[in-house]
């Protein structure tokens, strides 16, 4: 792989990872917020910018707090 497509590869997986984490908010926080950390660990452990993965985890962290809260407030399924 050379470096556009490595980089256009990271990109889609800090994209994915942070429609995950939108979407734990909204259904399950601890089904699809650990899946969003797994695709951003692998974004981030393949490139050498902070720039797109700092915001990105700083994202799925308040999605997982605040999906966990209404979650437990409301009658949707933690998991």
């Amino acid at each position: 792989m050379d470096e556009s497509s490595g980089s256009t590869f990271n990109l889609v997986l800090l994209g994915i990872s942070a429609v995950l984490a939108v979407v734990g908010v909204i259904t399950r926080p601890f089904l699809f917020e650990p899946i969003a950390v797994i695709c951003l660990l692998v974004s981030a452990r393949s490139t050498q910018s902070r720039r797109y993965t700092g915001p990105v985890v700083a994202l799925i962290t308040v999605c997982f707090i605040l999906g966990a809260a209404l979650a437990a407030s409301g009658s949707h399924p933690l998991y």
